[in-house]
């Protein structure tokens, strides 16, 4: 893919906006993480991706390191689902409810009832999660979109160092 995804999946790609979005919540993590890591890189992705079988993705990844330990690095996996129709909805849902215990995940995607639908998925099988991303007539993300895009990243953000699983997201 890569120079004509804009046509080709519309509404697919990260907008500005949304990245703008995403840059305020991930970029400076020493808040809310038990270690204190400099932002080192961010890299939108030129491609959108399909892995094994489920609908295609775009992904922004946020890369941070802490001082004086250059091989300490943290990664923020963030994707872009476009869901339209419900069966590529299924066939994620299948994926993150995998019996496979290298698969098991906490990831709840969220029920959607009306296609095309744009998902944001934060995180990774053993900690993460999803939102369905909202807009207004403008085509912007809608303001409790992103107050809980805020919500579910400071809680994910806490426990990005630790082992504890299940944690609940809104």
């Amino acid at each position: 893919m890569g120079l004509l995804d804009f046509a080709f999946h519309p509404g697919q790609k990260w907008t500005a906006q949304e990245i703008k979005v995403l840059d305020k919540n991930f970029s400076s993590i020493s808040n809310y993480t038990d270690f204190k890591y400099d932002f080192e890189a961010k890299v939108v992705e030129d491609d959108i991706k399909s892995i094994q079988g489920n609908p295609e993705s775009h992904e922004v990844i946020y890369e941070h390191v802490l001082p004086n330990q250059p091989n300490m690095e943290a990664f923020i996996c963030c994707k872009k689902y476009r869901i339209i129709n419900k069966s590529q909805l299924e066939t994620l849902k299948a994926f993150y409810s995998s019996d496979r215990y290298d698969l098991k995940t906490n990831l709840e995607i969220p029920s959607i009832e009306k296609f095309p639908t744009n998902l944001l998925q934060v995180g990774h099988h053993g900690l993460g999660f999803f939102t369905i991303l909202e807009y207004s007539s403008n085509g912007v993300v809608t303001d409790k979109c992103q107050k809980l895009i805020r919500k579910n990243s400071i809680k994910y953000l806490k426990y990005f160092n630790s082992s504890k699983r299940g944690i609940i997201f809104d």
